[in-house]
């Protein structure tokens, strides 16, 4: 009754983000209306966005990050990824709603890694690079398929997984690339807040080139 039942824009009350336009359903995302949907992972991201002049969203969703990327770091051009066509004319027009120009972002429907090699999704951007890697499950095949093809120009990652095994297989893929990594846990006040799917495992991943 509070929030209102159906989705419309909204301007995002607290957090990195706070202020910006986003459409939300609060019946479904009220976190992120409240500022602490993924909240582990904004001080990580937020670092990483601040270095960076081009971000790659894999799994884009509603374009929650692109349009955080941008907000940390003006001027920064968005490439995002999502198969689910809808999602993608509510994200411009969020992205317009924040007064950020059409040309910076780039909004795709190829599925990276099966339709798309990451070198090839990633090509062409103003470097340094972030890639963030959020695909339900399947983002160790999308690390494994640019093994010894990643461009230099990709800094920093941040990737989500859904269980030990792929947070395993991600990690040591990530060594073969020549980056560093470490584990976001889940912060001990979820307990209290719990995401909307509770997973008995949903972690992230931070990396970074070890030269950087």
């Amino acid at each position: 009754m509070f929030f209102g039942r159906a989705p419309r824009r909204r301007r995002v009350w607290f957090g990195a983000g706070r202020g910006v336009a986003l459409t939300i359903d609060p019946r479904r995302n009220l976190q992120r209306l409240l500022g602490l949907a993924e909240r582990e992972v904004e001080g990580t991201f937020a670092r990483f966005a601040r270095k960076s002049a081009s971000l790659v969203d894999i799994g884009a969703s509603d374009g929650w990050y692109g349009l955080l990327a941008r907000r940390l770091q003006p001027d920064l051009v968005v490439r995002a990824f999502e198969p689910q066509a809808e999602c993608g004319f509510q994200a411009r027009a969020d992205w317009l709603a924040n007064g950020y120009p059409a040309r910076d972002l780039d909004w795709r429907t190829e599925a990276v890694g099966r339709e798309l090699p990451l070198a090839e999704a990633v090509a062409g951007l103003p470097e340094p690079i972030l890639v963030k890697i959020d695909i339900e499950g399947a983002e160790g095949r999308v690390l494994a398929a640019a093994c010894g093809e990643l461009p230099a120009g990709v800094q920093s990652m941040l990737i989500e997984t859904h269980s030990q095994a792929l947070e395993m297989a991600c990690k040591e893929i990530l060594r073969d690339l020549d980056f560093r990594s470490w584990v976001i846990d889940r912060a001990r006040w979820r307990r209290l807040v719990p995401e909307r799917r509770d997973l008995p495992h949903n972690r992230w991943l931070g990396a970074q080139r070890n030269y950087t």
